[in-house]
Parts: C-alpha cells; sequence; structure tokens
C-alpha cells in the first residue's frame, strides 16, 4: 500500500510534467513573437513623412518596410521592433526620437507581423533582417548607418551587426539568449530541457563576439520581462574586448526607457 501512495503521484506529476512541456513546445513560436498581423490595405497615419516599402525575399515572401526622413539626414537607423508590435505600434515615438537628432529611420516587420508575409524561422528571422540593413546601406553607406534593436529585436540587431559593420549599434533591454530568457519566463522547465526543445536559441551572446561596431546596451533596472541582469551578463561577457558601454536606467521598466530622460541624455551623446 505504502509503495502504491509513492507511485501514483510520482505518475500524476510525471503526466502533468510532460503534458506541460509539450504544451510549451508546441506553443513557443506563438509565445515568443506574438506576432500582430495588419490586412494589406491597412493605411498608415504618421505625424512624419514616411514612404513604405516591400521587398521581395528569395522564397516570394513579401517584407513590409517603412522609411522616415528628415532634411539632410546625417544617416539612417535600422530598427528592429519587439514582439507583439508592428509598424503600427510605436513608429510615430520612434520617428520622433531619431529625425529629431538628424537621423532617418527604417523600421520593418518580421513575417507575420503587419503587413509582412511568410513563416518565421530562426534562420529566416535573423537573415531577413540584412535586407533592410542592405537597402540603407546602398543610399547612404555603412559608415553612416545605425542598427538599433529592442527586446526581441536585440538579437536581430546584434546578428546583422556581426555579419555587416554599421557604425554604431544600440540595444534597448537585450537578452543574453533566449535560453536564458526562457529558463527566466518558466523557472519550473530545467534548463537542459529547454535547450533541447527551444527552436529558436536566438544566441545574442555568441552573436555579439564578432560584432566590431561601437556598442550601447540600455536596460532599466524594474525591467519586468527581460531582466536588468540579462542585459548587465550580455555586457560583462565581452566589456574586455568589445568597445562597449552600458547605461543603467534606475527605475526603468521594459517599455518606460523611451522615456526616461537618461535615455535622452545618453542618446544625445551617442548621435
Amino acid at each position: 500500500m505504502k509503495r502504491k501512495w509513492i507511485t501514483y503521484p510520482l505518475l500524476m506529476f510525471l503526466i502533468l510534467f510532460s503534458g506541460l512541456t509539450l504544451f510549451y513546445y508546441n506553443k513557443q513560436h506563438h509565445l515568443l513573437f506574438l506576432a500582430k498581423p495588419l490586412p494589406k490595405d491597412y493605411k498608415f497615419k504618421f505625424s512624419h513623412p514616411f514612404k513604405e516599402f516591400i521587398f521581395q525575399s528569395d522564397d516570394h515572401s513579401e517584407l513590409h518596410a517603412i522609411l522616415f526622413s528628415c532634411k539632410n539626414p546625417k544617416g539612417a537607423v535600422a530598427y528592429f521592433h519587439g514582439q507583439n508590435e508592428n509598424i503600427q505600434t510605436n513608429s510615430n515615438l520612434i520617428a520622433h526620437i531619431f529625425l529629431r537628432r538628424g537621423y532617418d529611420v527604417m523600421i520593418m516587420d518580421y513575417r507575420e507581423f503587419g503587413k509582412s508575409t511568410g513563416t518565421l524561422t530562426e534562420h529566416i528571422f535573423l537573415e531577413d533582417a540584412l535586407t533592410p540593413y542592405d537597402f540603407l546601406k546602398e543610399h547612404y553607406g555603412e559608415e553612416r548607418l545605425i542598427v538599433y534593436g529592442y527586446s526581441l529585436g536585440t538579437g536581430v540587431a546584434t546578428y546583422v551587426a556581426s555579419k555587416k559593420q554599421p557604425k554604431i549599434l544600440l540595444l534597448e533591454a537585450p537578452y543574453y539568449n533566449m535560453i536564458d530568457q526562457a529558463c527566466y519566463m518558466k523557472p519550473f522547465l530545467p534548463r537542459f530541457l529547454v535547450k533541447w526543445l527551444l527552436r529558436y536559441p536566438l544566441r545574442t551572446d555568441k552573436y555579439i563576439q564578432d560584432v566590431k561596431s561601437k556598442t550601447f546596451i540600455f536596460h532599466g533596472t524594474e525591467d519586468e520581462i527581460v531582466p536588468f541582469a540579462s542585459g548587465l551578463k550580455l555586457h560583462e561577457s565581452v566589456k574586455e574586448t568589445h568597445d562597449i558601454e552600458f547605461t543603467r536606467i534606475e527605475g526603468g521598466t521594459h517599455h518606460s526607457l523611451k522615456y526616461h530622460p537618461d535615455y535622452h541624455y545618453i542618446l544625445d551623446q551617442i548621435l
């Protein structure tokens, strides 16, 4: 009887744990990207001048982007947004931040986001980001380009900077890699299991090893989504070998840094 009482709870635990693991494995794509599509005929209304672009990929998918322009720009910014966003979400704010500092800015929607089409894999997610960069490089010159990543987009931005050589790489609330991030979000899952199941490891920690550009990291101490320790860990991993600076935004949360005076003060110094 005693053995039966021990075996039954253990069996129930294994069944529940296996079911939960299977659920997260099947749902990880949605949980990671939280894609926000838009209809093809959606009309954007922004307070700054803009032009829409559609880039055709090799598999005939369409990558939709918007370019905000100012007079006599110093250069251009390739901006990669976070999850659960699209071009419509924060583009007015992003455009204002860079246009008033004399930089044009292009924002691209990943596949499945906004008006972009096609299906995402990790390889496609990373490689697609080279498309707007190459467009800006052709029109502005690489020495005048800045690559900016926010949240989910920090891994993409770092990957682009590892393959190209922009003047500056800017990372807002970056994750060390998606393995660490998944363990933080789902602490009940063992790390070895996360590494085995995760289809999108997004190894920002590896990409940054090949970055030669001057790099700046902004991270808020009260970030409730990507922990402050994650951005600090990324900085610590390359601070001895790379030209990189870390800005601690005291009290900053995941969604508030662009409104924080310290963020704007440092950005003024950089740009």
